[in-house]
């Protein structure tokens, strides 16, 4: 091969690496800008709530106060554990208990928003990550506890961190107390507020958030720290300060978390620790006992049944009725309720995804209310899991329209890109096996690496984008190395033939790497626009297009230096 076609190549090479690394930067920001930017499409929702009557509480309350006592990032192991959390222990034998289970992204926003709206974060119009600068997100546009339980004329408040400053309409609030910081003084602080609103009998729904567990995690070493163990343990003297300002025969109390903890810190993604939370209901108008596991966006329907409120306009979940003492009949009225909630739901949800400003009819409506049984489980599947089946339904008909439309895209970009890649093996077949040796070897070091260094294939691991840029390029740079080491170790290039040997490796680990992000483009586009994507594959094109842009690189650097050696040798 002459000296012209090899510098013709390797300008080829520079610049296909150049493109490679731009197109995969751009991408991958484009990726996380998109989640930062997502809001669930509401148009429909927001314009039929703002002109359509509020409907009328389904029942009385079931208790006099209220108070719902959120311990940010509280692993259920935790809460569990006696010799940590004693009091809370005493709370649960008293009252009912059971286990919460949540969505990604797994973060205070998104999931504060579930918890006091019932909606799921595709579906609540809140940020899904926490935004940068908190005071910047926008207040809830879809209906909740506060303005619920305001309308049926109970005084509510909400004490702790000032991130609920922007997010709670101010109309929905009687009172409030809030703090800055996320430290222990900040907390006793909140304890202090809440324990006074309750002794002035200034509040009947009560929101009281509690930080330093949550920063223990992310600062103090993570879910299973001695930080962890001791903010969770003044956690629980802080509970015993609230339930003494309260009269369980009249009052009731509710614990539960947002989201866990790694146990070396970190949330938002689908690990069963970060996605799971203990939920402790203790008082008036409680069955006790431990009951059935509930979803996240069962707990703001459960407040609105303890505070005589109206079903949640929004809500995807149902109140915990298991945990409740509701006569038959207050049951069958929630139920009825419920029916019409969920047929204008779906309504909304239709009107929502075709860009209508009026809800659009339903083919079919929920089914009609449950009739109670004996053990205040419902005999047959409720009016809400018929609403989420039918949520389910019209949400999975749009992404399969879509994702035909996006395969006849990826199927004519593989007809340009595999014929290429074949007549690549087919002429230069032994250097193409030994760089898909390669790069195999290089998924099989990047892998261990991650493993090694205690992170999961998911949002959890993403601490700040520094920090997951860092980690990212040092496992491509150690899994490069080994895939360069198997193609010398196999094809032995000379110093001549080390520059293409490189780009060899190059190309079979960016065909490797363009798997999942062709999988994810095909699933659910190329970035987050009117649902949010399933964590795992999201994650997996994320983390592919930025060892994409590493790759291409360090392909770039090594076959330059290589080179650089081959004309020194020459010289």
């Amino acid at each position: 091969m002459t000296g012209t076609s090899n510098w013709i190549r390797r300008a080829v090479a520079a610049v296909v690496c150049l493109a490679v690394a731009g197109l995969s930067y751009t991408w991958a920001t484009a990726i996380m800008d998109s989640l930062y930017d997502f809001r669930a499409p509401l148009t429909a929702t927001v314009a039929h709530s703002a002109t359509s009557p509020k409907p009328a509480p389904p029942s009385t309350a079931l208790a006099r106060r209220v108070v719902m006592v959120l311990v940010d990032g509280l692993r259920v192991d935790t809460a569990a554990d006696t010799a940590v959390m004693p009091f809370l222990a005493q709370l649960r034998a008293k009252g009912a208990s059971a286990t919460v289970h949540s969505h990604t992204p797994s973060y205070s926003v998104p999931s504060w928003t579930v918890l006091l709206t019932g909606a799921w974060p595709d579906r609540h119009g809140a940020p899904v990550m926490n935004p940068t600068d908190p005071q910047t997100s926008p207040a809830w546009p879809v209906d909740n506890i506060f303005a619920a339980a305001k309308d049926a004329g109970r005084r509510t408040a909400v004490v702790g961190s000032d991130w609920f400053t922007p997010l709670v309409p101010s109309s929905a609030l009687t009172t409030a107390h809030f703090v800055h910081e996320e430290t222990d003084a900040a907390d006793q602080e909140s304890t202090d507020a809440t324990v006074a609103m309750l002794r002035a009998d200034a509040a009947d729904f009560v929101l009281l958030h509690l930080n330093e567990v949550d920063h223990a995690g992310h600062h103090a070493g993570g879910g299973t720290s001695p930080a962890w163990r001791t903010a969770a343990t003044k956690v629980d003297a802080r509970l015993a300060q609230v339930a003494a300002a309260l009269d369980f025969t009249r009052d009731t109390m509710l614990v539960v978390s947002d989201h866990g903890h790694l146990d070396q810190g970190g949330h938002g993604g689908p690990e069963e620790i970060v996605v799971t939370e203990p939920l402790v209901l203790v008082g008036a108008g409680v069955r006790p006992g431990a009951a059935p596991d509930v979803q996240q966006v069962d707990i703001a329907p459960t407040l609105a049944v303890l505070t005589g409120a109206r079903v949640l306009q929004a809500a995807q979940g149902e109140a915990a009725l298991a945990m409740l003492t509701l006569d038959d009949a207050a049951r069958t009225a929630l139920g009825t309720a419920q029916v019409a909630q969920q047929d204008l739901l779906l309504a909304r949800y239709r009107g929502d995804l075709t860009r209508s400003t009026q809800p659009v009819a339903i083919g079919t409506a929920p089914a009609p209310a449950p009739a109670p049984a004996g053990d205040g489980q419902l005999s047959k599947r409720s009016p809400t899991q018929y609403g989420q089946d039918a949520e389910t339904e019209i949400r999975a008909a749009t992404l399969g329209q879509e994702r035909s439309s996006r395969a006849a895209n990826l199927i004519l970009l593989a007809l340009i890109a595999i014929p290429g890649l074949v007549l690549w093996v087919f002429r230069h077949r032994r250097t193409a096996l030994w760089a898909f040796a390669g790069a195999t070897a290089y998924l099989v070091v990047w892998q261990a690496y991650w493993k090694v260094t205690g992170k999961t294939y998911s949002l959890s691991s993403v601490m700040s984008a520094g920090e997951i840029v860092n980690a990212t390029a040092t496992g491509t740079a150690l899994g490069l190395a080994a895939a360069l080491a198997v193609m010398w170790r196999g094809r032995r290039p000379t110093r001549t033939d080390a520059p293409w040997a490189v780009w060899c490796v190059g190309v079979a680990v960016a065909t490797l790497l363009a798997l999942p992000i062709a999988f994810y483009a095909w699933q659910w586009g190329p970035t987050v626009t009117w649902t949010v994507p399933d964590a795992l594959p999201m994650y997996l094109a994320f983390s592919a297009l930025v060892q994409l842009l590493v790759a291409a690189v360090l392909v770039l650097l090594v076959s330059a230096a290589a080179t650089l050696r081959a004309r020194a040798t020459r010289a």
